[in-house]
């Protein structure tokens, strides 16, 4: 055919397409190197100013090689663009800087649009002194410290300065550097508003300092003296210093009382427990082989290990031996009160009232099987008090004087515990809420902590739909803010991110008692994702701002739930808004609002416009058992309702809260790319699975939902009902092993990472080494002794020889959530069997696929063996020929095999 002719026919094809009632124009789909490139533009990093006049966002990948900045005029659209990682403005939001490449500070004047820029910078911070707003910067080429006046351009300089440090109120700077080349090092404090200077450590030409770290009042600080160059011979000390002495004094080195010969200090965190104990880092020392005194070189495994012994053995590797631990010193003892051991987790608030850690013996780690052992600690002398097993940390009230504590099983109540006292209250048992919900998906009720009110000290609870607020001590009657609309409406309300600021660390002022707070919600009926405002005490119902087909603040209703929208902030001063928004088929852009029903642009990032994206729609239908559930359909934006085509279903837990959030095309982790099989004529269908997590039925459920959903599916005019195939990875993988073993209509299957077999592999190890007893993974409570048929019947390996659907499985050998030997044996089994079934595992690999070239392998195989069984696709040569052990590294298999045909 002459080439005039072929696009002739291309032409006249194209016109065709039109004339059918086109309503999209014609666009290319995605390719496999779009996913691939790393290059797709993203807004990121948004803030507004303190006066809500200006703000900045970043889009990564807009240009190559650069990381764009956009400082922009909220009220003329004035904007300057500019090269930087960061932009931040001021506190009191007239200036705005940042670092340039080549070491270059931009600064700002937002209200003059003035630019100024400054060489040879490496740190700046801001400092707000008297009601003036001052710049601190340090140039690197001479040593020299500059605090800057913003509006009178006056300025302070300070030689021999190697780096500083601010405290958290921005009162006091540290400042450390050495008078001469072949002088020692210092460290100098000086005080902002009086700008005096006093030097309060010197120490000789080899001792350096860092890790300064101020406490929350500035009335001390900490700091590591390193001595030696680094070269295994270092030798590392703790100095503290209190305001009002003359100098810092060495309080701690790996020689103090109670740290143990066998660690290695490394550095000092914060000050915690008011002040008196410090938080520091160690590491375990590890011991060369060419040490070994014994000759034999055995396992001994004994039943009076406190760590399972496949634990230790992992804890002796190479990374092991870089692991950090926390410990605490107390101050005023002048010794190690805790140190971490292997199998422990220490949690300590990140807030002023510190004085209490929550510690937590993970059972798979310990011999004890009764759930996590956790303990109360304090902060300042190391006492343990122990708290019941089955309960988890939620949060430490503002003041310091309440935990609140959950259960861990389905329809968990909440406790507040009083740390003074040791008194437990339950807080959610007697709220009149039905005790369980049928028409929420899990037939649970769901209670999270949403904020503290820091003013009355009362918390914010949300039920599956509605926020309380809960007095802590139990006098004060609980009260419904929401009255009680959304359980009313199917409406799951929280507050959202723009009633909080940095210093509030998740409380809320008394102020909101007359101003509105701003909720963000999820509608279980629709998937709407929408804003409300409500003034709390009023007794009148919540006002909705936005009405659907965005997504703006996400609200967490499980596992399955993308989060987006938790960067929304409000400006300091005003207000003024600066929110997230996105739909399935609109990129993330962000806005300003003033009362959230009008949203003016403040980025304009649409790179989906060029190819032939995707939608979403909600859709109802009935599980197999009846239930009626909701999923999401989502299509290629060119759908034609005259063609029939193949679907994918894809599961985990609950999904419908996704319908109007973007997805960015890039390779396979763990699953499909949606756009990228969208854009390419696949359907994909998202079914939720309800189910009851502390009955070990979730399998049971799962395959009534994909089965109803299927059902459903089948009988729409534009579905191929022959091209049918699921998807899980994790939980969904092994609910896909599940499903595989007990249905026979799906055409293709591929799980990933999934369990199979909870009774041969009851207690064996990850690859971390954590035996697995009472998996996660199905939600079976109790030992396999006290349940065998539930494990029995939960495990889809021992019905392998009901398989019917050709099945690729990947599982990693180090994959740390679910033993590799899942996938391994299930493969086997059905190998054995004669099925149709391939395992891939990457050495590289984990519970996901981390490493860029194995993603890309991964992505083409799915995609290959999807357009094999669901379009008939002719085979690669891995599927129908495998690739032999020995040329593993050399050949992929990847090329269609044009000699033999496997069956279609």
């Amino acid at each position: 055919m002459k080439f005039s002719s072929f696009m002739a026919f291309i032409g006249l094809l194209l016109t065709c397409r039109q004339g059918h009632g086109q309503s999209h124009p014609v666009r290319p789909s995605l390719t496999l190197a779009d996913c691939s490139s790393n290059n797709w533009p993203e807004v990121t990093g948004s803030d507004i100013n303190a006066k809500g006049t200006w703000a900045v966002y970043g889009v990564k990948n807009e240009q190559p090689g650069a990381e764009i900045r956009h400082l922009r005029s909220i009220k003329d659209g004035f904007e300057i663009n500019l090269n930087t990682t960061t932009i931040e403005f001021s506190p009191q939001g007239d200036f705005a800087a940042g670092l340039l490449p080549e070491n270059k500070l931009i600064l700002i004047q937002l209200d003059k649009k003035k630019k100024d820029t400054i060489n040879n910078v490496s740190a700046y911070s801001y400092v707000v002194v008297n009601d003036s707003e001052q710049i601190i910067y340090q140039l690197y080429n001479n040593h020299i410290l500059i605090v800057k006046d913003l509006r009178t351009g006056k300025e302070l300089r300070y030689s021999n300065c190697d780096a500083f440090t601010l405290s958290t109120d921005k009162k006091h700077m540290a400042i450390a550097g050495r008078r001469a080349p072949d002088a020692g090092n210092t460290l100098t404090l000086m005080d902002m508003d009086s700008k005096k200077t006093s030097k309060i450590w010197e120490g000789a030409k080899d001792e350096y300092t860092e890790n300064i770290i101020f406490d929350n009042i500035g009335a001390n600080l900490t700091f590591v003296v390193r001595r030696g160059a680094g070269d295994g011979n270092t030798r590392v000390s703790i100095f503290s210093y209190h305001r009002g002495n003359l100098s810092a004094t060495k309080i701690m080195d790996e020689q103090s009382a109670g740290f143990g010969s066998n660690n290695q200090l490394i550095s000092v965190d914060r000050f915690v427990g008011g002040g008196e104990t410090m938080l520091f880092y160690f590491r375990h020392r590890s011991l060369h082989k060419s040490e070994r005194t014994v000759k034999a070189v055995v396992d001994v495994y004994s039943y009076r290990d406190t760590v399972s012994y496949t634990s230790q053995l992992s804890q002796m590797s190479d990374n092991e031996n870089e692991r950090w631990h926390s410990g605490l010193f107390n101050l005023k003892q002048k010794k190690v009160i805790y140190l971490e051991k292997s199998g422990e987790s220490l949690n300590i608030p990140s807030r002023s009232h510190d004085e209490f850690a929550w510690l937590t013996l993970d059972p798979s780690a310990n011999a004890d099987t009764d759930g996590n052992q956790c303990f109360l600690m304090s902060t300042r002398t190391g006492e343990r008090i122990k708290i019941r097993h089955d309960l988890l940390n939620n949060g430490i009230s503002p003041d310091g004087r309440f935990l609140i504590l959950s259960e861990q099983k389905e329809n968990a109540n909440l406790y507040s515990y009083e740390i003074a006292t040791g008194k437990m209250r339950d807080l959610t048992s007697k709220l009149p809420v039905p005790s369980t919900d049928p028409a929420f998906c899990y037939n649970q009720i769901n209670f999270k902590i949403s904020a503290w009110d820091e003013t009355d000290n009362k918390v914010l609870i949300n039920d599956n739909y509605d926020i309380w607020e809960i007095d802590p001590t139990g006098k004060d009657k609980a009260t419904n803010l929401t009255n009680g609309y959304g359980r009313k409406n199917r409406i799951l309300f929280n507050l959202s991110a723009v009633n909080f600021d940095a210093s509030h660390e998740g409380s809320v002022g008394w102020e909101k008692r007359v101003k509105p707070l701003i909720l963000t919600s999820y509608n279980y009926l629709t998937g709407d994702n929408d804003f409300y405002k409500m003034v709390p005490y009023r007794k009148k119902d919540p006002e909705r701002l936005t009405f659907g087909k965005f997504g703006f603040e996400s609200v967490d209703i499980n596992g399955g739930a993308m989060h987006y929208g938790e960067g929304n902030k409000k400006a300091l001063k005003n207000d003024v808004y600066l929110v997230e928004r996105q739909s399935v088929s609109e990129s993330k852009n962000v806005f300003v609002t003033s009362d959230f029903r009008s949203f003016k642009p403040v980025s304009n990032n649409h790179p989906e416009k060029a190819f032939n994206w995707m939608t979403s729609e909600m859709v109802q239908y009935k599980s197999s058992d009846g239930k009626t559930l909701r999923g999401v359909m989502y299509k290629p934006q060119n759908f034609d309702p005259r063609k029939r085509y193949p679907v994918i279903f894809y599961f985990y837990q609950k999904l419908s809260q996704n319908l109007n959030v973007f997805t960015l095309p890039e390779l396979s982790k763990a699953i499909i790319n949606f756009p990228y099989y969208n854009s390419n004529g696949y359907l994909i269908f998202t079914p939720d699975i309800e189910t009851r997590y502390d009955k070990g039925t979730a399998h049971e459920f799962a395959l009534a939902s994909v089965m109803g959903a299927a059902s459903y599916l089948a009988k729409l005019p534009y579905v191929d009902s022959t091209k049918l195939a699921i998807h899980g990875h994790s939980w969904g993988g092994y609910e896909c092993n599940y499903i595989v073993t007990h249905s026979h209509i799906f055409k293709a299957a591929v799980t990933g990472s999934g369990a199979s077999d909870y009774i041969g592999t009851y207690g064996y190890p990850t690859h971390g080494g954590v035996p697995k007893f009472a998996l996660s993974y199905d939600h079976i409570t109790g030992s396999i002794y006290d349940n065998l048929n539930t494990y029995i019947q939960a495990s889809p390996k021992l019905s392998a020889d009901k398989v019917t659907t050709p099945l690729l499985l990947m599982h990693n050998k180090t994959d740390d959530a679910v033993p590799f030997n899942h996938g391994l044996t299930f493969f086997y089994s059905l190998w054995h069997l004669g099925k149709t079934a391939w395992l891939l595992q990457y050495d590289n690999g984990g519970h996901i696929i981390p490493g860029k070239d194995d993603q890309l392998d991964y992505t083409i195989r799915l995609k290959q063996f999807f357009d094999h069984y669901l379009k008939g696709v002719p085979a690669p040569i891995w599927m129908t020929k495998g690739v032999p052990a020995k040329l593993k590294g050399f050949e992929d298999g990847l090329a269609i095999d044009t000699a033999i045909k496997s069956s279609n």
